[in-house]
């Protein structure tokens, strides 16, 4: 069973483009326009974890591109 506070959490990674912590947490809430609230966090070897509040939003972000760049998730 997932822990409720890992429940709507995805892990991405931007492929093709490197791009600082600011600048993708930027992108991240203006292209995926959320509802609810996300939180970005960073960990090794460029990969991010974003915690989305509302679950809508989170099956909404599963498929998505910053910079014309798939985001694995």
């Amino acid at each position: 069973m997932i822990d409720r506070n890992m429940e709507n959490v995805v892990v991405i990674r931007l492929l093709g483009r490197n791009i600082g912590y600011r600048v993708l947490d930027y992108r991240v809430h203006s292209l995926w326009n959320l509802m609810g609230s996300c939180q970005l966090n960073g960990l090794d070897n460029d990969f991010y974890l974003v915690k989305i509040s509302n679950k809508r939003d989170y099956e909404k972000v599963l498929i998505w591109q910053i910079y014309g760049h798939y985001v694995t998730v």
